[in-house]
């Protein structure tokens, strides 16, 4: 399953149009986060309100300008999707 790689400011929730997961591909989830608070970044499958499959934790990194990666193991997806990447924060203007 790959993600394709956006840069996208003050994230609250974003969606990717497709992500095609194959049979016996490994498959993650990574991403680069610069934060002053802590939350939690998840990735769940169309619909938005389904279970989330995977999620990494977003720590206070020291602020918005020092990026550190977080990446968690996605399996069993096969097919195509809309894929969806709710993020829970206390200050939604801290992420970046």
């Amino acid at each position: 399953m790959k993600f394709p790689g956006d840069d996208v400011q003050q994230l609250a929730e974003y969606r990717y149009r497709a992500v095609n997961g194959s049979p016996g591909e490994q498959q993650q989830f990574k991403v680069r986060v610069a934060c002053g608070v802590e939350g939690r970044i998840e990735v769940r499958l169309d619909p938005l309100s389904s279970t989330a499959v995977a999620g990494v934790p977003v720590s206070n990194t020291g602020g918005r300008q020092t990026w550190t990666t977080e990446t968690a193991d996605v399996s069993g997806i096969t097919g195509t999707y809309a894929v969806y990447l709710p993020v829970c924060l206390r200050d939604q203007s801290a992420m970046h």
